[in-house]
């Protein structure tokens, strides 16, 4: 436990002080007899926090007016560890000999905080030692004190972060992780379903259970449309008949489309071939025979140009090179693609002819049937999702609730006891109910009890 803190700007009289030592129990912060009410209970309770990690001290009034300064501090377990901490460096806890000299040992704050937790036998892993410790600093200048939620240990914490965090204390967490666990699995495998039915990943139903009853009865007229279409053609037709259909229909087309593109290719390589043999400018015997024709040309000027011709008909011929076995290499490709598909059209064998109205039809109606049951599965999948949810979250309210009951005997017991302490005379004592509400006759009975009642 902490036994003593002391720092050079504690004064009496003007003189600094003699450590302040605690001891087993309650300690009061009384002021003297003619002092007023401004003693610095706040402040003094702030540097307490302070040791113990808290950081509202550094806006404390006593750190504006008296500037930043070390507070030094002794706790006692097996023996006394002496260390002290600044408010100019907060993050570094300074290792002390028993006169508060640094021993030049340092420690992180979190390292220290650490110490402490696993010195006070704070056992749950989940519980950090501030979040324990935090509940029990109800001081001006936190955000703690609204004493309609004595179990809260800053100011944003959810009741259900609350009723966690005093588990915890009671390291009963164990008791209720599983089934915090199962909860938030089954809340995540949710969420994902529905945000893939959101963005269109899986089918959705609009409607809930009305409109899945509604698909129910589409499904069955629409399956009777889909035996009677069968029923009407001449020929006994099955749904394989059906399906090599449609597989040989498709499979036309796309020997449709690679015969067109295979076409296309092979023309193009005919030209390029053309281009390369034949080439694209004017040779030396069409220069003369140009100027028997013209002879005033300027013979010189066109060799030029020609010379040009050349140099670029040698980076044209690489690159029509470069084009041409391109081309060889997808046309190759296609006709490979091509002899597949023909395999695969004669693997399909002889099959009924079925007309392209009669497969439009059937293609219809089952594409139609079998959206509608996506939708239906669908909504059978998130419902049972939900009931998984909700089982999971009563199996964790249960549990809860067992333990709350529980912990609410022990600590009504724990502040019965210190109320008969404090009030020898007959006084009613607060108690804490099943709802994490702390009923009590006297205000004053109330503030006394936010600051003692869990320490039991």
């Amino acid at each position: 436990m902490l036994i003593e803190m002391w720092s050079p700007v504690f004064k009496k009289h003007g003189e600094i002080r003699e450590p302040i030592c605690f001891h087993h129990g309650l300690n009061v912060i009384m002021g003297l007899d003619l002092a007023d009410n401004s003693i610095g209970k706040s402040s003094s309770l702030l540097a307490i926090d302070f040791i113990f990690g808290g950081n509202s001290y550094l806006k404390s009034i006593a750190v504006k007016k008296l500037g930043d300064h070390p507070i030094y501090f002794c706790f006692q377990f097996e023996k006394k560890f002496y260390f002290s901490r600044d408010t100019a460096n907060p993050d570094i806890i300074l290792v002390c000999d028993k006169s508060y000299s640094p021993t030049g040992e340092t420690m992180d704050l979190g390292i220290f905080l650490n110490k402490l937790k696993k010195r006070y036998h704070l056992d749950s892993p989940e519980l950090s030692f501030r979040l324990a410790m935090s509940g029990f600093f109800r001081i001006a200048g936190k955000s703690n004190q609204n004493t309609d939620f004595p179990l809260q240990v800053y100011s944003s914490q959810k009741s259900s972060e609350s009723i966690t965090t005093l588990i915890q204390l009671f390291n009963l967490y164990d008791n209720i992780a599983r089934y915090k666990e199962r909860l938030k699995d089954k809340s995540d495998q949710l969420t994902t379903f529905r945000n893939a039915r959101k963005y269109a990943f899986i089918s959705n139903l609009v409607g809930g259970k009305k409109q899945f009853e509604a698909n129910v009865s589409e499904i069955k007229r629409l399956e009777y449309d889909l035996a009677h279409l069968q029923d009407t053609h001449q020929d006994k037709i099955d749904s394989d008949d059906i399906e090599k259909n449609q597989q040989k229909l498709q499979l036309r087309n796309t020997k449709l489309e690679l015969e067109s593109s295979l076409r296309d290719k092979q023309r193009r390589l005919k030209l390029l071939d053309i281009s390369i043999e034949f080439g694209l400018y004017p040779t030396e015997s069409d220069l003369t025979e140009l100027q028997q024709y013209f002879p005033d040309t300027n013979l010189k000027k066109l060799y030029e140009v020609e010379a040009y011709h050349k140099k670029l008909e040698t980076i044209l011929d690489s690159e029509f090179s470069t084009e041409r076995e391109s081309l060889i290499a997808e046309i190759d490709d296609l006709e490979s693609q091509l002899t597949t598909l023909n395999q695969e059209l004669q693997e399909l064998g002889n099959i009924p002819n079925l007309s392209s109205e009669y497969l439009e039809n059937y293609s219809k109606l089952t594409a139609t049937i079998n959206a509608l049951k996506e939708q239906n599965e669908a909504y059978l999948k998130e419902s049972g999702l939900s009931k998984e949810k909700s089982e999971a979250d009563a199996d964790l309210k249960r549990s809860t609730e067992d333990i709350l009951l529980d912990l609410e005997v022990k600590i009504n017991s724990k502040m019965r006891e210190v109320n008969n302490i404090l009030y020898p005379d007959i006084r009613k004592a607060p108690q804490l109910t099943s709802m994490l509400t702390i009923a009590t006759p006297s205000i004053h009975q109330m503030m006394m009890v936010q600051e003692l009642s869990l320490k039991g």
